[in-house]
């Protein structure tokens, strides 16, 4: 992505994570649903930690997950 910020490449294909976090580059369209790959992620907390988890899931951060290139799990 950095190279297509500094017009280097004509386009860039990777993880909207990835493009979302260099300035200057925006996703310009997604591709087909039958060729996205997803990555689960889990999380296995302790006790004290479990709080600060479920506010990971719980929706309060689904703005910060969309500007991060995220789209936040149906629930």
């Amino acid at each position: 992505m950095k190279e297509v910020a500094e017009d280097r490449a004509d386009f860039g294909l990777t993880q909207s994570t990835e493009i979302v976090a260099v300035d200057g580059v925006h996703i310009a369209a997604w591709l087909p649903e039958d060729l996205q790959m997803t990555t689960p992620y889990a999380v296995a907390p302790s006790d004290k930690a479990g709080a600060f988890f479920k506010t990971l899931i719980d929706g309060s951060s689904d703005d910060i997950y969309r500007r991060a290139g995220f789209f936040p799990l149906a629930q």
